[in-house]
């Protein structure tokens, strides 16, 4: 099974609009995306996406467009869905998870099966 991880599917438009709304310049933004691709610690990227300018920009509505489903997701479920019986890193994990299959979900060719390589089979 695939799991899910709405980090690893940041887009460079989503990298983008974050970079924007804290100010960034252009070689943060490399940085960034660097950090992505290289997989790097989850708490530089977390901090960043975690931020409260990230969270009113993506929930005034207005460029809400221009970013992803996992973004929009992994931002608001790092807001809501914290568990104080779990560690930090088990926190991200959820979120980046809960995330992942929220954003997995809004793709078109998702909304009616589970696995993109299962077919409805009739019994």
């Amino acid at each position: 099974m695939n799991i899910p991880h709405s980090r690893l599917r940041l887009t460079s438009s989503d990298i983008d609009f974050v970079a924007k709304q804290l100010g960034m310049s252009e070689k943060a933004q490399g940085f960034i995306m660097d950090t992505l691709v290289e997989g790097a610690s989850d708490d530089i990227i977390d901090n960043l996406l975690t931020r409260d300018q990230v969270w009113d920009a993506l929930n005034s509505g207005n460029d809400i467009h221009k970013v992803s489903a996992y973004l929009f997701f992994y931002v608001d479920m790092r807001r809501f869905l914290s568990m104080p019986y779990l560690d930090e890193k088990e926190n991200i994990e959820l979120a980046d998870y809960v995330a992942g299959v929220l954003g997995e979900f809004t793709r078109q060719e998702r909304l009616t099966r589970l696995s993109p390589s299962l077919e409805h089979q009739e019994t």
